[in-house]
């Protein structure tokens, strides 16, 4: 229970946030600041030690950003088609930056609300993955952003939406069927919650010209909910396997240990506290 780091403080100064979101690509943390338009890598191997931090600025908005062979990779908060919601924006879905360059246009239909999701790269393949967390969709992308191969299913929730005032929202939305997300050098893994309800967790709709939102907890009937479910995919988009985690009904992130091997963490549903299990998948 010794500190060991202490890094990114709380703040408006130099290596401060004010609202930051963090996430692993590969063996990198980052740590997006959308406020400053900051972006910071951290490698794994020297976090614990709070060293290897680079920090890089860009002038765009965007929802998810990473490095990949030296520049910014991110994605485009105008990209939006949609027939159902009338957009059809004509814009890259992602992009790449020296943080100066703006490669969208504005003035376009804004889908930040709705168009969320991962990103992972593995450089020395030349390839990168989108996995979108509102419906069941993993993308596949050569270095150049030419997209190579398109996962979907099992399932086929998709979202409905609404657009009001150049800015989306979700109309229905189902849930998040990919949440926590890893990888290493040759295998994706991707956390699949087939837990999902045919009931909407979240409905929106006009009133007087204004957007109401509302929840319901979209929970799965007491005893009904599966284990944990890990689908594991090569770099060019093979299925190699699913696994269900045994014991484990949640699960807050992933980690690769290489070899078949995975980490998962979550809450001791006794003490509350976090607790990390170890998996060999294969």
């Amino acid at each position: 229970m010794e500190r060991t780091a202490r890094f990114l403080h709380s703040g408006n100064g130099p290596f401060e946030v004010l609202s930051p979101s963090s996430y692993v690509a590969g063996d990198t943390l980052f740590v997006l600041e959308g406020t400053k338009g900051k972006l910071y890598s951290i490698p794994l191997s020297e976090a614990a030690e709070g060293k290897g931090i680079q920090e890089f600025s860009f002038k765009f908005h965007t929802m998810k950003a990473v490095t990949y062979k030296g520049q910014i990779l991110s994605l485009n908060p105008y990209w939006f088609e949609s027939r159902e919601a009338g957009v059809f924006n004509g814009e890259p879905k992602l992009f790449f930056s020296d943080g100066n360059l703006i490669p969208y246009d504005d003035s376009k239909v804004s889908s930040v609300n709705c168009f969320q999701g991962h990103l992972l790269t593995n450089p020395e393949k030349g390839a990168i993955v989108y996995v979108e967390n509102s419906y069941p969709l993993v993308e596949f992308y050569e270095g150049s952003l030419r997209l190579t191969k398109s996962v979907t299913g099992p399932d086929k929730f998709k979202p409905e939406y609404l657009n009001s005032n150049g800015m989306l929202f979700f109309a229905k939305l189902y849930g998040r069927p990919y949440g926590p997300v890893c990888s290493d050098d040759s295998y994706i893994y991707l956390r699949y919650d087939d837990n999902l309800s045919s009931e909407p967790i979240l409905s929106a709709e006009l009133i007087d010209g204004n957007v109401a939102i509302s929840f319901n907890d979209g929970d799965t009937e007491e005893g009904a909910a599966k284990d944990v479910l890990i689908f594991v995919l090569d770099w060019e988009g093979n299925m190699q396997g699913s696994y269900r985690l045994e014991g484990l009904a949640v699960c807050n992130a992933i980690s690769s240990g290489g070899n078949g091997i995975l980490y998962a963490s979550t809450e001791d549903p006794d003490t509350g506290q976090l607790t990390i299990l170890r998996y060999k998948l294969f």
